[in-house]
């Protein structure tokens, strides 16, 4: 049964992307996308993923309120932060001591981000 992953990043592109990806893996199903932080937070509690691969820059909620927001939701779902560490590094520890799992560099290839994915769905 494929694992289900939640994308929350605001970029159409990043989006585009990730479910073309996904498509072509039979491990992970895409359970949901949301544009915003707090869409994320309301797919997540509807979709209920294993793994939530969550932007850093958002409108509405930034990356580090939506983790904290899901982890006391859920303790257990495993977070990827997905960024460019150019402009996010500093950021990066925040989420990592946040609960974050793992970061995810942007941009990134199909395999790399399934690669990343069967990591994380191991934790």
């Amino acid at each position: 049964m494929p694992i289900p992953v939640l994308l929350i990043d605001d970029s159409r592109a990043a989006q585009s992307i990730f479910r073309r990806y996904l498509e072509s893996s039979d491990e992970f199903i895409l359970a949901g996308v949301a544009s915003n932080g707090a869409e994320g937070i309301r797919v997540f509690q509807e979709t209920k993923p294993h793994i939530v691969c969550l932007d850093v820059l958002m409108p509405d909620l930034d990356g580090v309120q939506v983790l904290r927001t899901l982890k006391n939701m859920d303790n257990a779902v495993k977070v990827i932060i997905v960024t460019s560490l150019g402009s996010d590094a500093d950021r990066v520890v925040e989420f990592l001591k946040t609960g974050a799992v793992s970061v995810l560099s942007k941009p990134f290839d199909a395999a790399t981000l399934l690669d990343q994915l069967r990591r994380v769905a191991k934790l």
